[in-house]
């Protein structure tokens, strides 16, 4: 469907080996045009790629000229900050559960999913109230930050200080500070299906992705207000 309805009626008619990497490139800038999404048009980046690079294999063209093209980016979502009544929503249905702390943390420090994880009691420094972020998890593996400016040190807030060191208390002190039964990090998969969707399931509370620091006083307020509830 992406050659027939996308490609052929631009490109069907040229020769093989006149192709040029200007033309493919005016296509993806006209399907552009035409309100074709990026998404879309790296789709048919994709296909025109495979299909040179079989008429390489084959010895039609001597090069892959689709690897001199710039198909469009992808524009990552727009992460939006929650409002204060969904940060009431989550820490007041969050009250009690085994991974308070981290939800506290998440609207706190704006830390990702994957940093959460991968914290250790090592990284967290109660008496100085920092914690360092060291690694990630992700599909239940363990990986270094993807840039330097992920390792990073996070000063913490008292209302993030204050449920980490409750969590401490309350949890046993293992490697890590969220972690399952047999000691290890709890991965994203039991995170969201065991943790996440059963806490939001009967409640309108946001979901859990990238969330964005909100100001201590604002999680202090509405945390007072979710315990009055």
């Amino acid at each position: 469907m992406v050659a027939r309805v996308h490609i052929k009626p631009t490109l069907g008619k040229v020769r093989l080996d006149r192709l040029n990497a200007l033309q493919i490139q005016t296509l993806y800038q006209q399907k552009l045009d035409e309100g074709v999404s990026a998404r879309r048009v790296r789709h048919i980046h994709v296909t025109v790629h495979k299909a040179l690079k079989d008429a390489v294999r084959w010895q039609l063209v001597p090069r892959n000229i689709a690897d001199a093209t710039a198909p469009p980016r992808q524009p990552r979502p727009e992460i939006r900050p929650l409002a204060v009544g969904q940060v009431k929503t989550l820490l007041t249905v969050a009250k009690g559960n085994k991974l308070e702390a981290l939800y506290v943390l998440a609207v706190s420090t704006g830390m990702r999913q994957g940093e959460l994880l991968g914290l250790k009691w090592e990284d967290v420094d109660l008496g100085m109230g920092t914690l360092q972020v060291r690694r990630t998890v992700f599909n239940d593996q363990v990986y270094p930050p993807k840039t330097s400016s992920g390792r990073r040190t996070i000063k913490l807030s008292q209302t993030a200080l204050e449920a980490l060191s409750k969590h401490s208390k309350r949890r046993h002190r293992g490697t890590w500070v969220f972690s399952t039964r047999n000691g290890t990090p709890v991965g994203a998969w039991n995170f969201i299906h065991r943790s996440w969707y059963p806490l939001k399931k009967p409640r309108d509370c946001p979901r859990v992705r990238g969330f964005i620091a909100i100001p201590d006083e604002e999680v202090k307020a509405v945390r007072i207000s979710a315990e009055g509830d």
